[in-house]
């Protein structure tokens, strides 16, 4: 799953995409583990290559709010904007990593509510294709026709593609078979990097601080899944903040984020359930003459549930899928 938040804060853009995807000091390096777990221990696999045709049923919520306060005069400008959207999705191709890049959608339900107006993105029964352009973003079109700027952002957070080259099991993995209630902690080292290509501010390992645990087992449409906790927290750096608006500086800032996924042990299937929450927190100062300082308050919440539906082909999850650079 991939949610990239944006926030406009005047002349403010912050994108951050939500944790997903080898390291040095303390870290653990993510390989593929050769031991095998014993009865009472689990392999932690957490990236799910996707294969072309794969179809599934997809119910997503997400949510957004923000503010922002400004010294001078201490008012807050205030924006909420929620999605509630259900569809059949199918994989229509994926590069090299099994990440889909193209994705098409058979809409059950698609709504926004922006500031308490709701208003339908999409009517039952229409299409809207997902696609990795040419500079890796998401584009989104219903019925052959782009979707406006509001509506692109709604469906990011629960129809967005991942365009990462880290996998979620580099990030937020383990290389050895864990036990229930065991932890272990985030690749700091490799999630500085990420952050770091969306930041116009510094981020070292050192400001990133993190742990995944094998919270316990159960069973979810069938399926006997891991359900795995992530809680992942930033000092002293706002990871996302890509630009500044002019005539200020980043002053403080801070970000949580937790992440709780349900997996099937079967490595082949994807995640069947997804819930992520990440606060941002930051203030931004005045430089030279202007007194200014603006403190930005930024929550995004996203959960998404899939149920697998059987393929038109009938073909065997083993079999090997066509793959697009």
């Amino acid at each position: 799953m991939n949610t990239l938040l944006s926030l406009g804060v005047g002349g403010l853009l912050l994108t951050m995409p939500p944790a997903d995807s080898n390291t040095t000091t303390g870290q653990e390096t993510v390989t593929a583990s050769q031991v095998q777990p014993t009865i009472d221990e689990y392999e932690i696999r957490m990236h799910r290559p996707a294969k072309v045709g794969q179809r599934m049923h997809v119910r997503g919520f997400g949510m957004q709010e923000q503010s922002t306060t400004a010294s001078t005069n201490g008012r807050t400008k205030e924006s909420k904007l929620h999605v509630d959207f259900e569809a059949e999705a199918n994989v229509v191709a994926v590069n090299s990593l099994g990440r889909p890049i193209h994705v098409s959608y058979r809409v059950l339900k698609c709504e926004m509510t922006r500031d308490g107006n709701t208003t339908k993105i999409a009517a039952p029964g229409t299409t809207i294709v997902a696609r990795e352009d040419k500079g890796s973003q998401t584009v989104f079109e219903i019925d052959g026709r782009p979707v406006g700027k509001d509506a692109r952002k709604a469906l990011k957070m629960v129809a967005g593609l991942d365009n990462e080259q880290m996998t979620d099991d580099e990030m937020l993995g383990t290389e050895r078979p864990r036990v229930i209630g065991e932890s272990w902690p985030v690749n700091r080292a490799m999630m500085a990097r990420k952050f770091q290509q969306q930041s116009a501010n510094p981020i070292s390992p050192d400001d990133i601080a993190g742990a995944t645990t094998l919270a316990g087992v159960t069973t979810q449409n069938g399926y006997p899944c891991l359900v795995l906790h992530s809680s992942i927290t930033s000092e002293n750096a706002v990871p996302g903040l890509n630009s500044v608006p002019p005539g200020f500086e980043l002053e403080d800032g801070s970000m949580t984020m937790t992440i709780q996924r349900t997996l099937p042990k079967d490595a082949h299937l994807p995640s069947l359930s997804d819930a992520a929450r990440m606060d941002l927190q930051f203030v931004l100062a005045g430089t030279s003459n202007n007194p200014t300082r603006m403190t930005c308050r930024f929550m995004q919440m996203v959960e998404k549930d899939v149920r697998m539906l059987s393929t038109s082909t009938g073909a065997d999850d083993s079999m090997t899928t066509p793959i697009l650079e």
